[in-house]
């Protein structure tokens, strides 16, 4: 059952599961737009292989939990703008286009947005990796600063303790 906010950034589970669906989602759409490729087999083989290649090695690694993401994030809203304004521009100028080549303009419309939103998300996840990241700094570095200032404060009461016996 998901909770209300079902992709929640700071939940690895949430991140892992969406990453993987929108990977299904665009291998499954690759495979059913294959007919359809004529001004989109370029972006998909840019877009899908070098992509979905280098965030597998970051989940796989797991060295920052899906780091690549945020650089990605970017490359993948330009691909969803890109994708949006052709699909419109097909959608508009479809005197030669067939009901099914219409449809198919619909559906990369609704896949584009869809892309949008993912990067949106993993921009969000993005930032939030690199907050944990501080907040773990700055917690590490304020208990240096309370236990050199716990070692200051014990020094002298010690060096009192042995004057006045």
């Amino acid at each position: 059952m998901c909770s209300s906010s079902f992709p929640d950034v700071a939940k690895p589970k949430h991140v892992r599961l969406l990453f993987f669906l929108t990977l299904s989602l665009y291998v499954s759409s690759s495979v059913a737009f294959t007919w359809y490729s004529e001004y989109i087999l370029i972006v998909r083989i840019n877009f899908g292989i070098i992509y979905y290649i280098m965030m597998t090695f970051a989940i796989l690694l797991r060295k920052h939990e899906l780091l690549i993401v945020g650089a990605f994030a970017i490359f993948k809203t330009l691909f969803s703008s890109f994708m949006f304004c052709v699909s419109i521009y097909y959608l508009w100028h479809g005197e030669y286009l067939t009901a099914l080549e219409n449809l198919g303009s619909v559906a990369i419309c609704a896949l584009s947005l869809y892309y949008g939103y993912v990067a949106y998300f993993f921009y969000h996840y993005h930032a939030h990796l690199k907050k944990v990241e501080k907040d773990a700094i700055l917690e590490v570095y304020e208990s240096i600063r309370r236990q050199q200032y716990q070692q200051t404060t014990a020094q002298p009461k010690e060096e009192n303790g042995s004057a006045l016996a």
